[in-house]
């Protein structure tokens, strides 16, 4: 037992909480006058020494319990912040700090001795920590014991209150969602735009993409429609184009990822690739370049397939609106499709899996069909036709260009119009021949060109009458209805009908909804509240300045940063911070500034890098002028975090940006009414923001901008930038902890402040 500690945490228990200590004094004093009754009556002298010996040792080994328990938080802040972290995030329950090998065992003192102990976190803790600091109080139990199992000789409660901390809020904590959330939409946008990781994009207006890349790591919410100029356009994660009337247009190859969904009409100008579901619930043109569908593909209203726009589809395809194949259209094995309004194949078709239509298609080109097949409504077959699955026919069928082959059953419910073509039913590939059913009239206005070859079967309709079956001989005499069907085959079975007998039944087909595609469940698009991000409240900094009787000191940016009084001076803005004293700073971490007048920044500042935690407070008649980019730089191992504040009004941010990396956080309060707000990175390929950039302004401008194309923007969602700010954040600072939030050393220059509040022995 390490007395000399011992005393010392005695000392400091006795400093925060007297009357324990004393209630810990009379305790060993009564277990000694206890003791030594016990040995001057008994006589048995040795024995009480040795009970009162092992008293004594499982009081020693609880004492060192805990002050292990002490020194675990005290000596190794990695560990202790881990731990601390753990209860902060998961709240009461007992947690070990110190355990045998197995759970709820005690550990050996040292290895030659029968001292063993355990300390665990015990009870509620009092979590007292904001973004600023505060303070955490918990409760440890330490037990004793002569072995790893068995019941405790000795226990101790230690109490101790943990200082030195913060609690990092971590974005999603604050409920953000997004890198870059726009009310207004964005206008200009020169840059391009790339979400890197983490955060989504949302865009409540119009926003549109000029002269770079767009790519979207996460999800992607476009409320006004969108505009894609040059490069491409690509989205890893879900996307959501929620606008029903205005036009988004895909001037550049788009890939998407993940699910998409359209309610409003959309325009592909080159390629496009959809890797899982496509919905589209207003028209769509797609008017060059490829078109592949790799997952459902559903199409609610109007679709068009331009001449050099041929399409290929993967699985299921959905068309409940008419549809027009200018070029090729493929459906591969598993591709099942449903056209429910008219259909137009202007080229050639493959469909290598189960269709149904019930609208009235039309196939200019030749087409073919690998498996079952059902037309509901009239068809047309302008070239030829391949049938190589069970096919039905419940209209009109008319022929045009070429001749139709049936390698399996088919059957003709409605009049057929062979107009000098042949339908012919050939042996498939087994050498298996089938029926050929007709069920109503059989018309060739081309003489006898016109032909079915095959076994054809009938049924009569009652009694021994035959279904309608007519056909135009060579002088034009037209069989009646009430006419044998069998009379009327046989005359002309070597002539225009070559049958093969005379057993006239209709077969049954499969029955077509067993087998028609599914409608698609669309997907439910998030509502616009579920996808705006949080406002945060500047004023929770004005609250605590010292006109409130608080301690932060805002300063004004023209004595803070100029020296002129108009440019800004990065060699005195640096002199302002370092001389700053850090407890006029807000929540004891970030310099306030606050722009009032007209600040720019000159390209002398362009090449600066100054890693510094500063919130610049934008004020209505306020301007901050980066000069195209031209503000300083922050390392990337920076930990550090910027806020750029632009306030109600006519508050104005203008083109800015940075030639390398931007730590921080891109501000735009509601009421802001400025003309336009544009921010304007560098090109140069170095040029990112790590943070994000919210703007909620409904009627100001917000321009995207690099001057110069090729280079599109990354913004790095990062939650430490987002975290640094909670306290902003009305929901948050100040309030009840989250399961998301961290916690970390409120200063990096020494470890966790740990203090005694009180021990007892029991």
């Amino acid at each position: 037992m390490n007395r000399f500690k011992f005393k010392k945490l005695l000392a400091g228990a006795c400093k925060n909480g007297g009357s324990t200590i004393v209630g810990v004094m009379a305790a060993l004093v009564f277990i000694g006058i206890v003791t030594g009754f016990m040995v001057k009556n008994t006589g048995a002298q040795s024995a009480a020494s040795a009970g009162y010996g092992s008293v004594m040792t499982m009081q020693s080994t609880a004492a060192s319990g805990v002050v292990a328990t002490e020194g675990f938080f005290s000596n190794d802040s990695a560990k202790g912040l881990a731990f601390i972290d753990t209860i902060v995030r998961f709240g009461g329950g007992d947690k070990f700090v110190f355990s045998g090998t197995a759970a709820n065992q005690r550990r050996r003192l040292s290895s030659s001795s029968n001292q063993y102990f355990s300390s665990k976190k015990t009870g509620q803790i009092q979590n007292n920590l904001t973004a600023s600091g505060g303070d955490l109080k918990a409760g440890f139990q330490v037990a004793a014991g002569k072995n790893a199992k068995g019941k405790a000789l000795k226990t101790a409660m230690a109490f101790y209150q943990f200082e030195n901390l913060k609690r990092e809020v971590v974005a999603g904590s604050v409920g953000a969602k997004n890198a870059m959330y726009s009310q207004k939409g964005i206008t200009n946008a020169d840059a391009g735009l790339t979400i890197d990781s983490g955060g989504g994009a949302t865009f409540m207006s119009y926003a549109k993409f000029q002269n770079a890349a767009a790519v979207f790591d996460q999800t992607a919410y476009f409320g006004g429609g969108a505009y894609f100029m040059k490069d491409s356009a690509r989205f890893k994660d879900k996307a959501y184009f929620v606008d029903t009337l205005t036009k988004t247009e895909f001037h550049v190859k788009a890939i998407f990822d993940s699910v998409v969904i359209f309610k409003g009409p959309v325009q592909f100008l080159s390629s496009a690739t959809f890797k899982q579901g496509a919905y589209f619930l207003k028209g769509v043109s797609f008017t060059n370049g490829t078109a592949s569908f790799n997952g459902t593909a559903y199409f609610s209203d109007s679709a068009s397939f331009a001449s050099n726009n041929p399409a290929t589809f993967q699985q299921r395809a959905y068309f409940t609106g008419k549809v027009r194949f200018e070029a090729t259209a493929t459906f591969q094995n598993s591709a099942s499709a449903y056209f429910g309004g008219d259909a137009v194949f202007a080229s050639s078709a493959l469909f290598n899996s189960v269709v149904q239509f019930d609208g009235k298609p039309t196939f200019n080109g030749n087409v073919t069909f690998e498996k079952w097949v059902y037309f509901g409504a009239n068809v047309v077959f302008g070239s030829a036709g391949t049938f190589r699955g069970e096919t039905y026919f419940g209209n009109t069928v008319t022929l045009g260009g070429s001749n139709l082959n049936f390698y399996h059953r088919v059957g003709f419910e409605g009049n057929v119009f062979l107009n000098g073509k042949v339908i012919k039913s050939n042996m498939d590939a087994d050498g298996n021949k089938y029926d050929v059913s007709i069920g109503g009239k059989i018309t060739d206005q081309w003489r006898d060109q016109g032909k079915i070859e095959g076994i054809l079967q009938s049924l009569p309709a009652t009694g021994s009458k035959a279904h309608d079956v007519y056909y135009t001989s060579n002088f034009g005499n037209l069989y009646p209805a009430n006419w044998n069907a069998l009379d009327v085959f046989n005359n002309f079975a070597n002539k225009k009908l070559d049958t093969e007998t005379t057993v006239w039944r209709r077969f049954t087909y499969i029955n077509k909804d067993s087998l028609k595609t599914p409608i698609p469940t669309i997907p439910l698009v998030p509502a616009d509240s579920a996808r705006r991000d949080p406002q945060l409240s500047i004023q929770q900094i004005y609250n605590a300045d010292t006109a409130h009787g608080g301690n932060v000191v805002i300063l004004n940016a023209i004595q803070a940063m100029t020296t002129n009084g108009s440019t800004f001076d990065m060699v005195k803005l640096r002199q302002t911070y370092t001389n700053a004293n850090r407890s006029t700073f807000y929540n004891g971490t970030h310099l306030v500034i606050e722009i009032t007048s007209s600040i720019t920044v000159n390209n002398s500042v362009a090449n600066e890098f100054f890693d510094a935690n500063i919130i610049y407070i934008i004020k209505a008649g306020g301007t901050l002028n980066a000069g195209g980019g031209n503000f300083y730089s922050n390392t990337d191992s920076a930990t550090t975090s910027t806020l750029i504040y632009v306030g109600s009004g006519n508050a104005t941010l203008q083109q800015f940006g940075t030639k390398n990396t931007f730590r921080g956080f891109i501000y735009i309060d509601s009421l802001n009414n400025a003309t336009t707000n544009s921010i304007h990175f560098s090109t140069g390929g170095k040029a990112k923001i790590i943070g994000a950039v919210h703007n909620f302004s409904r009627t100001s401008g917000f321009e995207w901008n690099t001057g110069s194309s090729g280079y599109s923007t990354p913004i790095e969602f990062n939650t430490s930038v987002l975290g640094a700010f909670a306290s902003l954040y009305p929901s948050v600072g100040g309030g009840t902890p989250s399961s998301n939030d961290n916690v970390t050393l409120r200063n990096n220059s020494h470890g966790i402040d740990v203090k005694p509040l009180g021990v007892y022995f029991y």
